[in-house]
């Protein structure tokens, strides 16, 4: 039953391609969405069609692809998998659940005759800066254990056997020669792959492939790279109760569609918010106070592709307005330098925590003349939280710092004159 449930596993990444036409029968509550990705690397393997929902969804899946990462809604399906071009019967049909907020790579694995799904959950997250992320994934059922070195240097991959992945490394954005030799031995070169190009920012995932002793398919290299910059979006302000309106603008500037997930984070927790395929040079638009009503509200912004997410918010009769672009990654510490609390003006700091653990925050208050201790206090994880910085002290000069224990996204918006102006900001990350 377990191997039943990986290989459908493995096939559920392509219900990306029909978010909004084929929905999951039941969504998960919070965030909803997870990372999923497959590689056909059986060498002897036909090619398969995959029905999701009783939908034809890909056609022809042939080794030695691997497909992109794809976000999928957390939820439940029904997978039927038949023999490329066939009407069926089908050779599996079965219900799956996908858990939200997981990244996977799902490899169909050896010979056809004892062809198997091998699970491996990636760290999809921003490499450091001026950095690039590479994984090893061993797949060739006919080659030894193999380590993968640098020509000239030193080894990056040790020890790696068929069916498993080595652990990540970060090494320097540039061009790299890169040779496979079985494990611990000096040689022979068993795969030679010259001017490997790693761009910073970017996640990379070598798959071995193929035959090594018994060609064809012969031994072969797959590359798949991820740029996790502008996937994941962050707005920490955003209200849609009492006077107020909230709404997310999404621009897919890509060639191709990007599936698009929301979810809105607030004092209380999550909420899973509306998912849809943007296609190509378009953008959309969605209320948050249709989805949530609350007025402390953050929102989340997952793709497959790189996007560009903004927030814009307004009271209900539309006398005043602020907008703010979003930030594509936490940080433990912020600095906003603008703010005011006297003469009429009001300041708020908005604090998301997207993170699933709890998060300890440290403000502090910054004027022309003193520093003022503000609030200390414990957000738990997928919450935001809202300070009024007008409670602490009142000066017509105030800067903030943020400290926190974990990576959060903090803004400011200002008010005046009876709340009859407004404007909004993100703060800075060092």
């Amino acid at each position: 039953m377990l191997r039943k449930r990986l290989i459908i596993l493995a096939i559920v990444v392509f219900v990306a391609s029909m978010v909004l036409a084929v929905a999951p029968a039941q969504a998960q509550a919070g965030v909803g969405f997870a990372w999923v990705r497959v590689a056909h690397a059986s060498p002897d393997a036909p090619a398969v069609d995959i029905l999701v929902n009783d939908q034809l969804t890909v056609a022809n899946l042939a080794f030695p692809d691997v497909t992109d990462y794809l976000l999928v809604p957390a939820g439940d399906y029904n997978i039927k998998v038949v023999v490329a071009g066939t009407p069926g019967p089908a050779v599996i049909d079965a219900d799956v659940t996908l858990d939200k907020n997981v990244a996977y790579t799902v490899a169909a694995a050896n010979f056809v005759a004892a062809i198997e799904p091998v699970v491996f959950v990636d760290d999809i997250s921003e490499p450091a800066p001026g950095m690039a992320r590479a994984n090893f994934v061993h797949l060739s059922p006919d080659a030894p254990a193999v380590d993968v070195r640098v020509q000239g240097g030193p080894v990056l991959f040790a020890n790696t056997a068929f069916k498993s992945a080595s652990t990540p490394v970060e090494v320097p954005a540039g061009t790299y020669t890169l040779e496979v030799v079985p494990a611990g031995a000096p040689g022979p070169v068993v795969l030679t792959l010259n001017n490997v190009s790693l761009s910073m920012g970017t996640v990379y995932t070598v798959f071995a492939e193929g035959l090594l002793l018994a060609p064809p398919p012969p031994l072969q290299a797959v590359f798949a790279a991820f740029a996790p910059q502008g996937t994941v979006w962050y707005l920490a302000e955003g209200a849609t109760e009492g006077i107020f309106e909230t709404w997310v603008l999404v621009q897919n500037p890509n060639d191709e569609p990007a599936t698009v997930g929301l979810t809105f984070m607030t004092n209380t927790g999550p909420v899973a918010g509306p998912s849809a395929v943007l296609p190509p040079k378009t953008r959309q638009t969605w209320r948050a106070n249709d989805y949530v009503v609350n007025y402390n509200v953050s929102t989340q912004v997952q793709s497959d592709k790189p996007v560009v997410a903004e927030r814009a918010m307004y009271d209900l009769s539309r006398t005043w307005g602020h907008d703010s672009i979003g930030v594509t990654s936490a940080a433990p510490l912020w600095y906003l330098a603008e703010g005011s609390t006297a003469g009429g003006f009001e300041t708020f700091i908005l604090v998301q925590n997207p993170g699933a653990n709890p998060v300890d925050v440290d403000i502090k208050f910054m004027t022309n003349s003193t520093q003022v201790q503000g609030p200390i206090e414990t957000l738990p994880g997928h919450t935001r939280i809202t300070y009024y910085v007008n409670d602490w002290l009142v000066d017509y000069n105030v800067s903030t710092m943020v400290e926190a224990t974990g990576d959060v996204i903090c803004e400011r918006a200002m008010y005046g004159n009876g709340r009859t102006w407004a404007h909004d900001s993100i703060g800075y990350a060092p």
